[in-house]
């Protein structure tokens, strides 16, 4: 799915934890304190605890039915991955893809998102992996405005002691007024003309045993994009889920050779990891796409070229 492929299906008919902030009359009522991690794209449990009886707020719980059947927090509705990606692609056998909008904005509508909503996204036990997929997509959809994770999820909402329920709150079903998916999505084509190009960094968001081969995964070559700097999100969130603070994520990107005014280009195995490194990026104010058939679609192509070791180098 990419710019040239599944979004041009887009213009026959009317998305990456995307780093996203909130809408200009949002953000007056969201914006948590600006000394927090992420700055105004997220919002602290402080906040959220302040908010939670606003009619106009959508909370999202990301993470298993069981797990959000046993506790979550009061007024959340239950979110995972398949809501926001197709599991297996029939066309292109690749997993985890975003959906047609058309799908995808049955889906969040389904979950009670409206034109006026404002989303928040949280982790239960998984941490970050999911949750900033569920960002991208909203983002993907145009709906990033108006959407934002909450720093540490259930873990630090329970750590400081707040009360969570086994209650499952009614939905109503949203409205949703969806325009043209944002071009944050490219495909292998593209990565490949663009790999060497001034002014693009590509990271991958896999741990370092698979980025330099020494894990292998079925069904591709061992190690990553010829060229690509590694950036796992153990080095952008830390256990608990909170996003790191910017100068420790300006030097990670740094560090894998990420220049002032870049575009980064994130990729994982199939997509989901990826979504991390776009968030991070967007807070700190980059441009960020996603590849979304990731490695597993790369690494599975011999005509692509793929390196072992640290590689990386700019």
């Amino acid at each position: 799915m990419c710019c040239s492929g599944r979004l041009a299906w887009v213009g026959r008919y009317e998305v990456a934890l995307a780093w996203l902030g909130l809408a200009s009359v949002a953000l007056a009522a969201c914006q948590p304190d600006t000394d927090s991690n992420g700055g105004r794209y997220v919002v602290t449990t402080e906040w959220l605890a302040d908010n939670l009886e606003d009619p106009s707020l959508v909370l999202l719980h990301v993470g298993s039915e069981e797990e959000f059947d046993q506790e979550h927090i009061p007024g959340a509705r239950h979110v995972g991955l398949a809501n926001v990606a197709v599991r297996l692609d029939s066309a292109t056998g690749l997993r985890n893809e975003l959906p047609f909008p058309e799908v995808l904005r049955q889906e969040l509508e389904s979950l009670g998102i409206s034109d006026d909503s404002k989303v928040v996204v949280y982790s239960g036990s998984e941490r970050v992996l999911v949750a900033t997929r569920v960002l991208f997509s909203l983002d993907y959809l145009g709906l990033g405005d108006r959407a934002a994770l909450l720093d540490g999820g259930l873990l630090q909402w329970k750590h400081e002691g707040r009360a969570v329920t086994s209650e499952v709150a009614a939905v109503e079903r949203g409205s949703l007024t969806v325009g043209p998916a944002r071009d944050l999505v490219v495909d292998a084509e593209w990565v490949a003309a663009n790999l060497n190009r001034a002014g693009y960094r590509v990271l991958d968001a896999r741990p370092a045993g698979q980025f330099t081969g020494l894990e292998e995964q079925d069904g591709v070559r061992p190690g990553h994009i010829a060229g690509a700097g590694n950036v796992p999100l153990t080095e952008l969130f830390d256990g608990f889920g909170r996003i790191r603070h910017a100068a420790e994520l300006e030097r990670v990107f740094r560090a894998a050779g990420v220049a002032p005014g870049d575009t980064i280009v994130a990729y994982c195995f199939t997509g989901v990891l990826g979504s991390g490194i776009a968030f991070a990026a967007k807070a700190l104010g980059y441009e960020a796409l996603l590849y979304d058939g990731s490695y597993e679609e790369w690494g599975a192509d011999p005509e692509r070229p793929v390196e072992t070791g640290r590689g990386g180098a700019r």
